[in-house]
Formats: C-alpha cells, sequence, structure tokens
C-alpha cells in the first residue's frame, strides 16, 4: 500500500532531527532518534486514519475543492470563499477540510501554490518576481518568505540550484 503524506513538513523535520542526533552521537541521541522515528510512524498512522470521509460529508466540501484545483493562483481566494461556495461557515469548512486532508485549507491553498512555483522556477523561463504574481502572491516579499518557509531555501537560491 501506499501513503500519499500531506503534512510533508512535519515527516521532513523529523528526518533532519533524527540525523542532527545521529551526528551529535551522545549520551541521549539515540532516545532523540527514536522519538523522531516513532513521531513519523504515529503521524503515517493518523494520515491512513484520517484519509477516509463519508461521501455525504466530503460533498458538502466538493465545490470548494473544485474551487480550489482550479484558481490555487488567483490572489482574491479565501477561505471565506470557499466557505460560501459550500453553503456553510467558516468554522464547519474549516472542520471538515482539515478533517479531510490534514491541514487546514490555508495551508493547502499555499502547499499548493508553492509545489506549481517551483514548477515554473525550475523552467527557467520567469523571474522570481513574475513566478510570485503567477502564484497568486502580490507582493515578492511575501512569497519569497513563504517559499523559504516551506522549503528552506529562497526562491531564487532554489532557482539557481535547479541550473
Amino acid at each position: 500500500f501506499s501513503v500519499k503524506i500531506q503534512n510533508y513538513d512535519h515527516f521532513l523535520a523529523c528526518f533532519r532531527k533524527s540525523a542532527e542526533a545521529y551526528a551529535k552521537m551522545d549520551g541521549n541521541s539515540n532516545l532523540k532518534i527514536m522519538r523522531n522515528l516513532y513521531d513519523i510512524l504515529l503521524s503515517l498512522k493518523k494520515e491512513c486514519d484520517g484519509g477516509y470521509m463519508p461521501s455525504k460529508k466530503l460533498s458538502i466540501i466538493e465545490p470548494a475543492i473544485e474551487m480550489i484545483n482550479k484558481e490555487y493562483t488567483k490572489m482574491e481566494l479565501s477561505v471565506d470563499s470557499l466557505a460560501d461556495a459550500c453553503g456553510i461557515s467558516i468554522a464547519y469548512f474549516r472542520r471538515i477540510f482539515t478533517e479531510k486532508f490534514g491541514m487546514s485549507p490555508k495551508k493547502y491553498i499555499i502547499d499548493r501554490r508553492i509545489d506549481y512555483a517551483k514548477k515554473l522556477l525550475l523552467s527557467g523561463q520567469f523571474f522570481v518576481s513574475e513566478v510570485s504574481q503567477m502564484c497568486g502572491y502580490d507582493e515578492p516579499s511575501q512569497f519569497s518568505r513563504e517559499f523559504l518557509k516551506r522549503e528552506g531555501i529562497s526562491p531564487s537560491m532554489y532557482k539557481k540550484n535547479a541550473r
């Protein structure tokens, strides 16, 4: 079987912590490594268990999922507009969405934008400022901060390393 990991940032952070503990190899390193690996296993179990949702409940947020798939690069896309498209309150929308995808709608949209930005940057055809606009950010600095936070590297360095 395979598991599509929704919260890969968490898994990556756990592996990095384990690698750092392994590199230090002090008296507590083995315990730190085991803690991180157990955290990974627990998170995987949660993601496997959290993927199922009754179709009736899923149908409530389907309009928002379609909207995200079509419009995730638009600046005006917001959690409010997604909840409105479903005809439910923002709090209920967030709860159902998070239950299905294991992350908030905002984080999901940002992840989609950053994934798209990585493809655009790898193409080498666009400046970082153009990519930020194409991915739904009105300010390149906001895009750069978000990219750095998610990827651990600036967009310009990511583009440079791709060459």
